[in-house]
């Protein structure tokens, strides 16, 4: 099954018919479906296909893998190079339409640097001479190593892109169709745990609702999506300095440089934060946030972890070992504050609403930070709206039942007691709707933020 992805579809086809197109380059983190994304992409494409996945670290043996395949798709069995220089000079000259696809490109070019380097180089002049009709597109999931070949001026490969892909995860709406004949409350329950990872998503089995779920696909310790967690913590977290100890205290709630660094025992460490957090970031394991309204406020920034799997892990899981009954851990650990975990998510969820529905006068969203120095009254919208005339500010709610005018006179009035800010707008969004009401609000229930 495959869903959304409709820009990034394409953006690939169109690089494909453009007969000045050099080469495309698609990258992001493991399971986010990049693979299925160039598939789906050339399916419309009538040309010969070459699509080769590489193993780490074996430069000849990758090269004999991919020449061999290349012999066997364009009846050329006598093809097994084993020089990749004489490969792609062979590959280049040929006068049918081809597009070669080399998947996990960061696994062929190596971890030696000086190696890795030629065969970039390799790849440069393949882009700069080869005819029209060949079109090449790598892709990977080593973040920092794909974007480093385009963003790097340095690379050989640096400026031979002409068309660059980061690939997220989906977003709410892509992802409900993976589960689209449940409940609005169960919907925004599966996005906020297992987030809009393709190759997850497709695993979850409506019938058994949210609960069973959770402790068939993560709980379990034969869980696929408890397989995923495992390696990305062993290989991309791990694979980062004191990566591991910085991930474990945001998932723990410690979500301020501040709060990081006091929570960190050994020395060097702390010293090394900085550029531990940055690596993380680049890797698209953490995000950091700021207010809309005060960007420049480092006091106000703050990290969260950017997968809704991997929190749910880090904040539930992380440390636990040798769990004997995954359903009385489910019921004893996750379950009383399950709806707090989720209600959190669904704040992102709206977010993201606001995004999809493209308002042309809307110029950022975020949370918007309120702070009156003389009634001494701070605090923080969920979600803010900076538009072209000001500010207009949504508050989230995850209830279990329709919203009570009661409810929502309680919020306005919560509202109208901050002074020293002027917003345009306020709203309130309520994943289980509101009761029959007439007031003059914005209000946005779960059925609006999937009816789009």
């Amino acid at each position: 099954m495959f869903v959304g992805r409709h820009k990034e579809i394409q953006q690939i086809q169109q690089s494909l018919k453009d007969d000045k197109s050099s080469a495309i380059l698609i990258y992001g983190r493991r399971r986010i479906g990049k693979t299925s994304l160039i598939n789906e992409a050339l399916k419309q494409y009538t040309g010969t296909k070459i699509i080769y996945a590489a193993i780490p670290d074996e430069i000849e043996k990758n090269t004999s893998n991919l020449s061999k395949l290349t012999g066997s798709i364009l009846n050329e069995p006598w093809m097994g190079f084993t020089n990749l220089q004489h490969y792609l000079s062979y590959l280049a000259k040929r006068e049918e339409e081809i597009v070669i696809v080399i998947d996990e490109y960061q696994d062929m070019r190596g971890k030696d640097e000086k190696q890795a380097i030629i065969i970039d180089a390799l790849l440069r002049d393949f882009i700069d001479y080869k005819k029209s009709n060949i079109k090449l597109i790598i892709s990977g999931s080593a973040i920092r190593i794909l974007q480093n070949l385009a963003e790097n001026n340095s690379n050989p490969l640096f400026g031979r892109f002409s068309s660059i892909i980061n690939l997220q995860e989906l977003n709410y709406l892509e992802a409900s169709e993976f589960y689209k004949n449940s409940s609005i409350k169960d919907k925004i329950g599966y996005y906020a745990v297992f987030g809009g990872l393709p190759n997850i998503l497709c695993l979850i089995d409506e019938e058994k609702g949210l609960k069973a779920n959770i402790e068939s696909l993560i709980l379990q310790p034969e869980g696929l999506a408890r397989y995923y967690i495992d390696t990305v913590t062993s290989t991309e977290v791990s694979a980062i300095n004191n990566g591991n100890m910085i991930i474990r205290r945001i998932g723990n709630g410690k979500k301020h440089y501040s709060e990081i660094e006091s929570a960190i025992q050994e020395e060097k460490a702390r010293k090394q934060l900085s550029k531990t957090l940055n690596e993380l970031i680049e890797s698209q394991l953490i995000e950091k946030q700021y207010p809309i309204n005060r960007q420049n406020d480092k006091k106000k920034s703050f990290y969260i972890i950017k997968s809704n799997l991997l929190r749910f892990w880090f904040t539930y899981l992380d440390g636990f070992s040798g769990i004997i009954s995954p359903h009385a851990f489910l019921e004893k650990y996750i379950m009383p504050s399950l709806n707090t975990f989720i209600s959190y998510r669904f704040e992102t969820i709206v977010k993201q609403y606001f995004a999809t529905i493209n308002r042309h006068d809307v110029i950022s969203i975020g949370s918007y930070w309120y702070d009156n120095k003389e009634t001494k009254r701070n605090g923080e919208f969920d979600i803010a709206l900076e538009t072209i005339d000001g500010y207009e500010v949504y508050e989230a709610k995850y209830y279990e039942k329709p919203m009570t005018l009661d409810a929502i006179k309680e919020e306005i009035g919560k509202a109208l007691k901050i002074e020293g800010i002027r917003l345009n707008d306020f709203g309130i969004v309520s994943s289980s709707g509101f009761e029959n009401i007439d007031f003059p609000i914005k209000t946005i229930s779960g059925i609006d933020l999937y009816s789009l």
